[in-house]
């Protein structure tokens, strides 16, 4: 009898499948030794088994069937705890040819190894913290990955290397990093600094503002100033969703920049219904006149140039189920018009509703006879 599975290592917390092989017919016991727990006795060939400990465990299965047992060799399984990253630590900037130090910390992860790629061309192996000088000014991309035999992960930060001493500015945003406006609202973002700017070629600041979709479209800017500490979007510019504003913050005479994001969320604003003359009416029973109610000032505020739809319904205000008029009055338009005579005269108060739609929103407003 052998012991098979589809693997030699196993993430913690993970189903492994083990199947004993053997040439004897069925009806067979198995007696199985995981190397963590008391044996196992099972009729069936396979067997499934989670560790949650990472370690190396040696597994035996012996098969019986009752006259005679069978023992098989020991089939070793390594089981790793797999990697969850952290964050990769270094310093934002360096000057040319000084050693620049890197450490990467992880939440997780059992005998893990580490491959580091500086972005200046060098990649080597290495262990969580690391060193490296570079020999060339710009901006580079360090990247780590972290793994083992059950998994692997990758970080990445971006560092300047300068002439002299230059940091990135230390930007903050003016308020949450995430607003919420209505979409008939403009919307206004701007950076300020933690601390002073600390750049020895500095000559002064430049900014570049961008907007992106949920999906990280560029959106086309209307024409706004860009290029300031802040930005105004005007009202009705943005659809509904989830945009990232990004402001990259430059350093005049340098590489050295740094980005402000922050996310807006452009959200539905209620329509407004409205009935022209307030929410009362009071009329004599014997009055002959017209009655026109009027809901023509009803707007959307998100989207002012929408098409409305109107629609009027009516309830005498009685503990009777009954219609408001005796003839038929057209109720789909944004006025209506009937002769007082219209309404039944078994009621004294009539309710009367306007819906008013766009698109999906919806919104009501009353007014009583």
């Amino acid at each position: 009898v052998s012991i098979h599975t589809e693997k030699q290592a196993y993430a913690t917390n993970i189903d492994i499948t083990f199947r004993a092989q053997t040439e004897e017919p069925d009806p067979l016991e198995f007696l199985w030794h995981f190397g963590d727990s008391r044996p196992l006795w099972t009729t069936s060939r396979s067997f499934n088994k989670t560790y949650h400990t990472p370690d190396r465990y040696s597994v035996v299965v012996v098969a019986s069937n009752g006259l005679s047992s069978f023992t098989s060799a020991v089939h070793p399984v390594l089981v790793q705890r797999a990697v969850c990253p952290n964050r990769l630590l270094l310093q934002p900037s360096v000057v040319l040819n000084h050693t620049a130090s890197f450490t990467c910390r992880v939440n997780s992860g059992t005998n893990l190894s580490y491959s580091w790629s500086f972005g200046d061309g060098t990649s080597r192996t290495g262990g969580n913290t690391e060193q490296h000088v570079f020999h060339r000014t710009g901006e580079f991309t360090v990247e780590v990955t972290v793994s083992n035999l059950v998994s692997s992960a990758s970080l990445t930060a971006q560092m300047f290397v300068v002439d002299r001493p230059c940091k990135p500015p230390a930007v903050k945003n003016m308020g949450p990093l995430k607003i919420q406006v209505r979409r008939y609202e403009p919307v206004g973002l701007g950076v300020t600094y933690e601390a002073e700017v600390q750049c020895d070629v500095s000559q002064g600041l430049e900014y570049s503002w961008s907007l992106y979709t949920s999906t990280g479209l560029p959106v086309p800017l209307p024409p706004v100033h860009t290029d300031r500490q802040s930005i105004t979007l005007p009202s009705h510019f943005l659809h509904y969703g989830i945009y990232t504003a990004i402001a990259r913050v430059q350093i005049v005479g340098s590489v050295v920049y740094s980005n402000y994001s922050v996310c807006v969320e452009v959200v539905p604003s209620p329509l407004v219904s409205f009935i022209h003359g307030g929410t009362n009416m009071f009329l004599s029973s014997r009055n002959s006149s017209i009655i026109s109610l009027n809901g023509q000032l009803s707007y959307d505020p998100d989207y002012p140039m929408n098409h409305l739809s109107y629609s009027w319904t009516c309830k005498p205000i009685s503990a009777i189920d009954s219609s408001c008029f005796d003839e038929y009055v057209p109720t789909s338009f944004s006025v209506i018009v009937f002769p007082v005579g219209f309404l039944k005269q078994d009621f004294d108060q009539f309710r009367f509703t306007l819906t008013v739609q766009s698109g999906e929103r919806s919104s009501t407003a009353d007014t009583f006879i």
